[in-house]
C-alpha cells in the first residue's frame, strides 16, 4: 500500500476467533484534541491464543513515527520516532495520547524499540535487589528472560535459566546463564516430579510465565526465605509495584502489579 493511501486508511489485524487472522482496511481517522497519529513500524504482540481471540490483537508493545498531530500538540512532534504506551492491537497506525508517548533517542534510529519490556525489566531489577553470589533462577524467557540473565550476571549473581521453549534457552545461554534446564510445557508440567534439583536452593527467582504449574514449580526452586517475584499481568501493568503475600520464615512472594500511566512512562523513559 502507497504512502498516499496509507494517509486515509488504516490497517489492522483481526482474528475471527476460529484460529484465523485477516487484515482489515478501515479509514484511518484523524487525531483530536491532544491525540497524535503514529504510523507504527513495529510491536511486540502479547502471548495470546489466536485460537481462541477475537477481534484485534493486543500488543505489549509499539513504536513508529508521528505522522499527524491533534489540536493543542506542538507541531513540531510531526515525524518524531516514538514509543507508545497503550497501543490497542496490531495496526499500521495507532491514535494515542501524546501525552502516551516517549520520544526514542536518535542513536536507536531504525532499531526495535521495545519500551515497556525495558521499563518493566528496570522496574524489577530494582525490586530483586541481586547481590553478588546468589543464586537467582530466571523461569520463563524473552526480551524481559534475556535483560534480565544479563543485569544479573553484571550483579555478580549465578543465574539459572528455565524454560519449555528452544528460542528461550538459545538467547539466556548467548546472555550469559550458567545454567540452562529445558522444561516440560505448562499444560504437562508436574512441578513435583519435574527434574529440576540441580536449580534448587536460589536466593531468588523471577517467574515470567504466569502459567499455574511454572508458579508451583518456581516455588520449589527457592531456599528458606528465599523470594520468588511473579512478574505478570494484563500489558502495561507489570513490574512496577510489589506486595508481601507470604512472609515470615518461609519464601516471599512479591506479586508484581499495576502501576499508574506516569510511572510506567517514566520507566518506558528511564529503559530508552
Amino acid at each position: 500500500m502507497d504512502g498516499e493511501s496509507l494517509a486515509t486508511q488504516h490497517v489492522v489485524a483481526r482474528a475471527d476467533g476460529h484460529g484465523r487472522i485477516g487484515l482489515h482496511r478501515e479509514p484511518a481517522l484523524p487525531p483530536g484534541q491532544g491525540q497524535v497519529r503514529v504510523r507504527l513500524e513495529g510491536c511486540s504482540l502479547a502471548r495470546v491464543d489466536p485460537g481462541q481471540s477475537r477481534g484485534a490483537l493486543p500488543v505489549e508493545d509499539a513504536w513508529g513515527r508521528i505522522e499527524a498531530v491533534g489540536a493543542g500538540v506542538d507541531p513540531a512532534r510531526n515525524g518524531r520516532r516514538v514509543a507508545i504506551f497503550g497501543a490497542r492491537g496490531i495496526a499500521s497506525h495507532a491514535l494515542v495520547a501524546e501525552a502516551h508517548t516517549v520520544a526514542v533517542p536518535d542513536a536507536l534510529e531504525g532499531l526495535p524499540v521495545p519500551a515497556l519490556a525495558l521499563a518493566e525489566t528496570l522496574a524489577l531489577e530494582d525490586l530483586v535487589r541481586v547481590r553478588p553470589g546468589q543464586r537467582v533462577a530466571i523461569v520463563g524467557g524473552g526480551f524481559r528472560g534475556g535483560l534480565l540473565i544479563q543485569l544479573a550476571n553484571g550483579r555478580g549473581a549465578d543465574v539459572i535459566a528455565l524454560s519449555n521453549r528452544s528460542q528461550d534457552l538459545d538467547l539466556a545461554r548467548r546472555c550469559g546463564a550458567q545454567l540452562i534446564l529445558r522444561l516440560p510445557a505448562p499444560e504437562t508440567l508436574d512441578p513435583a516430579s519435574a527434574d529440576v534439583s540441580a536449580a534448587r536452593g536460589c536466593d531468588v527467582v523471577i517467574e515470567l510465565s504466569g502459567a499455574p504449574s511454572v508458579r508451583a514449580l518456581a516455588m520449589h526452586l527457592l531456599r528458606d526465605e528465599g523470594r520468588l517475584v511473579l512478574a505478570r499481568g494484563h500489558p502495561g501493568a507489570r513490574a512496577h509495584a510489589a506486595e508481601v503475600l507470604e512472609d515470615g520464615r518461609g519464601p516471599k512472594v512479591l506479586q508484581v502489579g499495576a502501576s499508574d500511566c506516569g510511572t510506567v512512562l517514566r520507566l518506558m523513559a528511564d529503559g530508552l
